[in-house]
């Protein structure tokens, strides 16, 4: 047999050809799986938020009854009395509280906040706070990110 008449197997893969498309496999996923993450945590932040606002909308109709806010999760309909999980995410636990102030009084503010943990934990805490002491309506209602205080708003 000599070298002219030998025909390579048209039906096999080169380890040229494999590593390839081995490489081409991992640089896909290298960009793929960092933008899912940050997905996943924006579509978990969105959900904690929506609990949020879903927690004081429930804070007001509970005002309008009774005359005041609470801090007791408990009377909220929530399982746990000072912290919970929003149903849908277990990524936040939420808590409220009626601020340190002397015109934040149980009649006139709280505050809401969902602190991220587990694989949410890079996240900043949301907070939400009402102050009905505000003058400005439109100060009145704040919605930030970090710390409260911090300006940094949630969109």
């Amino acid at each position: 047999m000599n070298a002219s008449s030998f025909k390579p197997n048209e039906y096999g893969v080169s380890l040229i050809e494999l590593i390839i498309a081995t490489s081409i496999v991992a640089i896909a996923a290298a960009m793929i799986i960092p933008a899912y993450s940050t997905y996943r945590m924006r579509t978990q932040r969105l959900n904690a938020e929506s609990c949020l606002l879903n927690l004081a909308r429930q804070q007001e109709n509970y005002f309008v009854r009774h005359g005041r806010y609470v801090t007791d999760l408990k009377i909220l309909g929530y399982n746990a009395s000072h912290a919970a999980t929003c149903t849908g995410t277990d990524q936040y636990q939420v808590t409220a509280i009626i601020p340190d102030s002397k015109d934040c009084t149980p009649d006139r503010c709280y505050q809401l906040s969902a602190v991220p943990l587990g694989t949410q934990a890079g996240d900043d805490t949301l907070y939400l706070r009402y102050d009905a002491s505000k003058s400005d309506a439109s100060q009145r209602f704040k919605k930030e990110r970090g710390n409260p205080g911090s300006g940094k708003t949630w969109n």
